[in-house]
């Protein structure tokens, strides 16, 4: 009987010994290597995500260890092997794929060296991924766009968005991916487009590669059913969802609980985030000599990424992002549909995300991208204030992405503005296209008189040359009421944006905001592009004093209001300015002409 107990305690410690060794090798949740542990020579393995949930194993031999190549950060040289790597080498979207020394993990894939002839790559240190403090709560962060003021924003709102548009300028605050040499380079992550969409816009396309991904176009899905996160798993972050999926796949590095290590690099390198962790699965690794890549489809969110940091991008599953939901209705030949996305949140992101979803979206609505006439209107909700009005229209070459920048550049404003954080609750669109170019230019304006007294009226003709049509005539009548005092009054005619660069070039310096709801009512009252404005003034010293303009000063009392000791700031304005009026068109206006009109004294 002793005998039998012996056995049964033998047998019994040697399970445990053996569920012991077990769990020890099991990779998930793997113990921790120490950097200084590591030699030349080691091997071991690196865990991957190749198809649907199925990860492989690959052979690593360590290279060596470059100690400080960014400040107090090292990179662990590995050689890669095996049938896949072989065929592939080192892809996209095996960033943050782990790595084992004897079942310790050692850190995450990251780097990885162009048209190398063998797959070495740059290992990121798991101590470096681990041991930043990483907060639970994000620290507020903000952005100032390049633009003096308001009147500023609104006068290059539309322009197209290159380097010197306000939307191209913000662009520009965006942070690119540091750490791009010859040397070594991260590894683009490809961005999952769904839904076969093109990237309309060459400009968004050329910086999501400076900023080192890789726009592809390929089908739509969803990952398969969730499980629990493993490491070596896919995993993505989550930029858009709904009819358009948009996202950064990349490989869990390790998994502590609810915490979650990922990538080995930034994603952006922006700090604090809240953005949306989602499911991911890899359908297949395409072999490719320029640069291999994986093609994966987007799930489910899990949980919420909270840093994005030069190591790692750390985050929390079973936490909820914040989202803005994205509505677009787009009518087009007299058909009409409905658009539902939903936008991760970040100052810096969301109006770049907005920007790429109208656009894709109204791409596919018109066949021809950048031509055609594109309506825009709606409103943006925020929390606490007025909803922001959308209303404007553009046509012509490079309509498209003049209207999703114009959505697009109101976000931004609204975000990142100077005086408060602010909470866009919801974005409400709809967008009705024509594929006329509706495009006239002031070409000629003749007047019926030049010198006039008080009680006249002067008759205006306004030549409009539409595009590809006949010569059309405006009539528009002014009447010289007690308004007009003698003297030589300027009456300009044009479009919308010539008058915003009038009012920039003569009122920049006169209207000062004390607050959001301020910006909100300027935006608001932001000129159509299809309306044929008529304005009055006169050359004349006045000021703005608190954001109201004081015309035809005495110089006494202008001299009095201007000095250094008035109370209240004052600004001057070295124009009267009379009147403006709007007459609708059935066009975008463009061009800018001037006429002079003499009031004489009445006998």
């Amino acid at each position: 009987m002793n005998n039998e107990f012996k056995n049964i305690y033998r047998y019994l410690l040697l399970l445990v010994i053996l569920l012991f060794f077990y769990c020890g090798q099991e990779i998930a949740g793997a113990e921790i290597m120490p950097l200084n542990e590591l030699k030349a020579g080691m091997k071991g393995v690196a865990r991957t995500a190749v198809q649907g949930n199925k990860v492989v194993e690959f052979p690593v031999e360590i290279i060596s260890i470059m100690k400080n190549v960014f400040p107090q950060r090292s990179i662990i040289l590995a050689n890669l092997d095996g049938d896949m790597i072989n065929r592939t080498g080192v892809a996209q979207g095996m960033s943050g794929s782990p790595v084992y020394i004897n079942g310790k993990l050692i850190g995450a894939i990251a780097y990885s060296f162009p048209f190398s002839k063998e797959a070495i790559a740059g290992i990121t240190p798991i101590e470096e991924m681990t041991s930043i403090s990483y907060s639970t709560t994000p620290q507020e962060k903000k952005t100032t766009i390049l633009f003096q003021n308001i009147m500023e924003f609104i006068t290059h709102i539309d322009n197209y968005p290159n380097a010197e548009s306000i939307y191209g300028k913000f662009l520009g605050y965006f942070p690119e991916q540091a750490y791009q040499d010859n040397s070594a380079s991260f590894r683009p992550i490809p961005i999952i487009v769904s839904k076969g969409a093109g990237f309309a816009s060459p400009v968004m396309q050329e910086w999501w590669e400076r900023n080192g991904f890789i726009p592809m176009m390929m089908s739509g899905g969803s990952a398969s059913e969730v499980k629990d996160l493993q490491e070596g798993d896919a995993v993505a972050v989550l930029f858009l969802s709904g009819d358009l999926q948009m996202g950064g796949i990349g490989t869990v590095t390790h998994v502590d609980k609810k915490r979650v290590f990922a990538f080995g690099h930034p994603l952006f390198n922006l700090g604090d985030i809240a953005m949306p962790m989602a499911a991911a699965e890899i359908h297949t690794v395409v072999p490719s000599l320029y640069s291999s890549f994986k093609i994966g489809s987007i799930g489910e969110i899990i949980g919420t990424f909270k840093q994005d940091l030069p190591a790692a991008i750390y985050g929390q599953l079973d936490e909820k992002p914040p989202l803005i939901p994205l509505k677009l209705v787009t009518s087009y030949s007299k058909q009409e549909r409905n658009y539902n996305y939903v936008l991760a949140e970040h100052h810096l992101l969301t109006p770049i995300i907005a920007n790429m979803a109208i656009s894709e979206t109204l791409s596919t609505a018109e066949s021809s991208v950048y031509e055609g006439t594109y309506e825009v209107s709606g409103t943006i909700a925020l929390e606490g204030h007025p909803d922001v009005i959308i209303d404007n229209i553009f046509s012509g070459f490079l309509s498209l992405p003049q209207a999703s920048t114009y959505v697009a550049s109101i976000l931004a404003y609204m975000i990142n503005n100077e005086f408060e954080k602010t909470k866009i609750k919801t974005i409400d669109l709809k967008a009705s296209i024509s594929a006329e170019q509706k495009i006239a230019e002031v070409k000629e304006v003749r007047q019926d008189k030049v010198e006039v007294k008080k009680g006249d009226k002067v008759g205006l003709k306004i030549f409009l040359k539409p595009f590809h049509k006949a010569m059309e005539v405006y009539d528009f009548d002014i009447t010289i009421d007690d308004k007009f005092q003698e003297g030589t009054y300027y009456v300009l005619i044009g479009g919308a944006m010539e008058m915003n660069k009038f009012d920039y070039a003569y009122f920049y310096r006169a209207v000062e905001i004390d607050n959001l709801d301020q910006i909100i009512r300027l935006i608001n009252t932001i000129k159509r592009n299809d309306k044929l404005y008529v304005r009055i003034f006169r050359p004349s010293m006045s000021l703005v004093v608190k954001n109201k303009l004081m015309s035809s000063l005495p110089p006494t009392y202008f001299d009095i209001m201007d000095a250094p000791q008035a109370a209240g700031g004052t600004n001057r304005v070295f124009i009267d300015h009379l009147s403006d009026e709007a007459v609708k068109s059935d066009y975008i206006i463009t061009g800018m002409k001037k006429i002079v009109i003499k009031v004489k004294e009445t006998k």
